[in-house]
């Protein structure tokens, strides 16, 4: 067995977050405050199978705050609200 210190899961989840909330892709885009911070984009009903990559994203973000990786995303308020459904 090898350790790896979380090098490569700390890289890996960094580099999937940077591609996963990229606006390029559709699902997220900046909100209107500022550049740094994403939210769900409405245009992401027109994504071919949407639904699988936001259920990819969760997934993502579940095991990034499982394992405490930062990722390099930032969310918007009511975007936080609604994931702890406030």
């Amino acid at each position: 067995m090898r350790l790896d210190y979380s090098g490569p899961s700390r890289e890996f989840f960094f580099l999937v977050s940077r591609e996963l909330f990229n606006p390029y892709y559709g699902l997220f885009e900046y909100s209107a405050n500022d550049t740094y911070t994403v939210q769900i984009s409405p245009m992401s009903a027109f994504v071919d199978n949407h639904h699988e990559w936001f259920r990819f994203s969760g997934r993502i973000l579940g095991l990034a705050l499982i394992h405490q990786y930062l990722l390099d995303a930032f969310f918007t308020r009511p975007f936080y609200k609604a994931l702890l459904r406030m």
